[in-house]
This record gives C-alpha cells, sequence and structure tokens, in this order.
C-alpha cells in the first residue's frame, strides 16, 4: 500500500477531522474529511461549516475550545453521526455537483 492509500485508509478510520491551522481558507484535508462523512473541528472555512452544519467552529489556539469540541463528539455519537450526514449530504450534492458542472462547461467550450 503506498503512502497516500495509505492516508486515505486511516483517514476513513477516523470519527472526527481535527484541523486547526493558522489563517487558511480552505485546506485539503477538510475536504478529504468530508468525502469520508467525517465531522470537521476546525478555525478555518468558518462560513463554509456554519453553512453546512458539518462541523464544529473553535477558535485557533484556543485549547480549551478544541478539547471541548472533541468530548463533544465523543460524548455525543447522535451528533457526530448527523454532522457526518450533513458532511456526505453536501459534498457530494454541492462540491462534486460543481466540478461536475464545470467540467461539463469547459468540455462544451471544447465541442
Amino acid at each position: 500500500m503506498d503512502l497516500e492509500t495509505s492516508c486515505d485508509v486511516m483517514i476513513a478510520l477516523c470519527d472526527v477531522c481535527l484541523q486547526p491551522i493558522y489563517n487558511l481558507g480552505m485546506a485539503n484535508k477538510i475536504l478529504e474529511a468530508m468525502m469520508c462523512g467525517l465531522p470537521v473541528i476546525t478555525n478555518i472555512a468558518q462560513e463554509f461549516i456554519h453553512n453546512t452544519s458539518c462541523g464544529i467552529v473553535v477558535e485557533y489556539g484556543n485549547v480549551n475550545q478544541i478539547k471541548q469540541a472533541i468530548v463533544s463528539l465523543k460524548e455525543n455519537p447522535q451528533l457526530r453521526k448527523s454532522l457526518g450526514e450533513m458532511v456526505v449530504k453536501h459534498f457530494y450534492k454541492n462540491i462534486i455537483g460543481q466540478i461536475w458542472k464545470k467540467n461539463y462547461i469547459q468540455s462544451m467550450k471544447t465541442c
């Protein structure tokens, strides 16, 4: 198994994706987690996370908020499941749809 495949397998085995980053718009790890249906705990892409209800937004460097978010998802499997379902719903409905639409329009321009 190559490194990329093993990383994908490890992500799929997780219950949640924790992505605290300083000053970044949207990390690939968040998209990878979404493909696996994982709820996200992050300080980036706050509007996206709020609008899609697919995770918990925390302040960068706020260890208490991060801890509270982790414990909340650990102790509430129903919340973790519902956030994960929202992730999948949004990812496949919107993100994949936008990629397909963009590729379709691009292919039509080349005809």
